[in-house]
């Protein structure tokens, strides 16, 4: 963290973390994540897998690091080969997707108010919108809801998206 300029430690953001889900309970979390950032040695990969199992994040945006020039850390010895980053994402998705889809899962029958944000990019016949959490849903309806906050019941669980039914 010290290398990226980061003026935290994952004890610092784990103790706010706990207190976040203290104060709120329902709050999601989530987090960007970086792989393969130079000198990220294996250990260093593991200590952060064990580290994300640990915070449960809803989401974790993953990305790989690449060299920027003109930045500090493109000079930095011990860059990561690139096959090695991209296995190390896919190991960090690995870990992070079923934590994911669990939490997704916990909403389930659960009734939720959803803004709607449009017709979905998958189908004409469903709407996409998000919660307060800013949980991602999609719902058949009518394009007129666009814009108004809506009742929904989830009724399924992704990943990356709930899908819920309208509540009338």
């Amino acid at each position: 963290l010290k290398l990226m300029n980061r003026g935290y430690s994952t004890k610092y953001y784990f103790e706010l973390l706990q207190y976040i889900k203290a104060a709120m309970p329902e709050a999601a979390v989530t987090t960007d994540l970086i792989v393969g950032f130079p000198g990220e040695t294996e250990a260093d990969f593991v200590e952060g897998l064990n580290f994300i199992a640990k915070c449960r994040f809803d989401v974790a945006y993953t990305f790989l690091y690449s060299k920027r020039s003109g930045t500090p850390a493109a000079n930095l010895p011990d860059q990561v080969e690139e096959a090695i980053k991209k296995q190390r994402l896919q190991r960090l998705m690995d870990r992070q997707n079923p934590i994911s889809l669990q939490i997704n899962k916990s909403l389930i029958g659960k009734n939720l108010k959803v803004l709607v944000e449009g017709v979905s990019k998958t189908s004409s016949a469903t709407l996409t919108g998000r919660t307060d959490t800013n949980k991602v849903v999609i719902f058949p309806g009518r394009e007129n809801l666009t814009g108004s906050i809506v009742d929904l019941e989830i009724v399924e669980a992704k990943t990356w998206h709930l899908n819920g039914k309208l509540l009338l």
